[in-house]
């Protein structure tokens, strides 16, 4: 999946990110920007909530600027970036408790209320199965839920995700499994389970 950070040459984004390391807020500001859609995307797909999603990006910005300095790798930052996006949400799962459905908190995502085509029927039906989907997602462990959304939604490799979370790659297999295994269980009145979660 392409970000708004890939459209910059490498050399252009180390040197924002190597200002910003020697305390440019232009330059954070100008990464803040590149990133900060993305990283909320992240943040709304596992936790559901449009407010808690911004509060955690705002969280991940801001940690990111007060450590920025000790980056070692400049080309790391998206990834660096990234896990601080997915700690923050953690942070708010611990914090909150969070056991309410994507349903319970907010509708349907500002690009799923345009027409999709195929009339009203069609509209209905995919709203449904978007609902019941959620749902389900929702239900699931955290750690289940982290590898199916960074995989399945971000389209981030095993090995990727394996890094980002810091477990073996084996780890993130097992979860995406068992996640997989229990949204096709979960939505299998809706569905079949192929259709929902392709094999990786």
């Amino acid at each position: 999946m392409t970000e708004p950070g890939d459209s910059l040459a490498p050399e252009a984004l180390r040197a924002l990110v190597e200002s910003a390391r020697s305390g440019d807020r232009a330059a954070f500001g100008e990464l803040y920007d590149r990133f900060e859609r993305s990283l909320y995307r992240l943040c709304w797909e596992l936790l559901g909530d449009p407010d808690a999603a911004a509060d955690a990006v705002q969280e991940a910005f801001t940690g990111a600027w007060s450590r920025i300095a000790k980056l070692r790798h400049p080309e790391a930052f998206a990834s660096w970036l990234r896990m601080a996006a997915v700690n923050a949400c953690r942070h708010h799962h611990r914090r909150t408790w969070w056991q309410r459905t994507w349903t319970d908190v907010f509708g349907e995502r500002p690009e799923e209320q345009s027409d999709p085509g195929g009339g009203p029927a069609h509209r209905v039906e995919s709203e449904e199965l978007t609902r019941e989907v959620r749902r389900a997602l929702s239900g699931l462990p955290a750690a289940q839920r982290e590898v199916i959304v960074l995989h399945h939604l971000e389209g981030l490799p095993l090995d990727q995700i394996a890094a980002l979370l810091g477990v073996a790659e084996g780890t993130v297999k097992s979860r995406l499994g068992r996640g997989r295994a229990r949204l096709a269980e979960l939505l299998r009145p809706y569905v079949e389970s192929d259709d929902v979660v392709a094999e990786a």
